[in-house]
């Protein structure tokens, strides 16, 4: 088959979720990735499940992968570390069910520069995508799999923005800044700490959805929509239908 080769359209879409969940710190990123479908297999590059994965874990079948990446290490010990990724990515991406958890793309795209460069201070514009295209292409690898993703990506203040009425700066995202291109599900996750109702101190803004338009703008939990929670699962029902 040539690059180019036609194929017949799809007439039904795959019932899974790849989804790009970002957020600050302790908004809920980790609990909405573990109420995904199980098995569930968490690459915790972030050290954050501490405190949350217990209380799924005796319910669920989950598997940890908590890799080291050295600061201290070499271009080549990088470049190694992340060929292992991408293996671990493919093998994963491979298996017939069940959700694949990166926490987080942050890390990951450090790697993937350091691998790439070195400790470079400055990555010229025109070779940037010597690190960029083989991250994307790991995140479209999970497009053809029958897996269920759920990629994390930390925020953070954008640099020199002017707060709003409330105090509050605008944010974006730390690390490959084009996920919400790739994943066909973008969310958001805040934490209200002047909540009174513990059911309300957690939500989030669907920035995107590609199988569900009607999606896009609302802020769940929302039981109009049939999602009690911050629920991956149901989430999931709604979003297909």
């Amino acid at each position: 088959m040539g690059t180019f080769d036609f194929t017949p359209a799809p007439t039904q879409k795959p019932q899974r979720i790849i989804a790009h969940v970002s957020g600050g710190p302790a908004t809920g990123k980790t609990y909405l990735a573990l109420t995904g479908k199980p098995p569930i297999y968490y690459i915790n590059l972030d050290r954050g499940t501490e405190g949350v994965v217990e209380q799924f874990a005796q319910n669920k079948e989950i598997y940890i992968s908590n890799p080291i990446i050295r600061p201290e290490s070499t271009q080549g010990e990088y470049y190694t570390m992340w060929n292992e990724f991408v293996q671990l990515w493919r093998e994963l991406c491979a298996k017939e069910e069940g959700t694949i958890v990166l926490d987080t793309m942050t890390v990951i795209t450090d790697l993937a520069k350091n691998a790439h460069f070195g400790k470079t201070v400055q990555i010229p514009p025109n070779q940037a995508y010597q690190w960029q295209e083989p991250l994307r292409d790991l995140v479209r690898s999970t497009h053809d799999s029958k897996m269920n993703a759920v990629i994390i990506q930390r925020r953070g203040e954008v640099f020199g923005s002017v707060p709003d009425a409330n105090g509050n700066k605008p944010t974006d995202v730390r690390g490959l800044n084009t996920m919400g291109y790739e994943a066909q599900l973008s969310i958001v996750t805040y934490r209200n700490d002047e909540a009174t109702d513990p059911s309300e101190r957690f939500y989030a803004h669907i920035e995107k959805c590609r199988h569900n338009m009607g999606l896009m703008g609302k802020v769940i939990p929302d039981p109009a929509l049939g999602l009690l929670s911050l629920d991956l699962n149901q989430l999931t029902s709604v979003v297909h239908g």
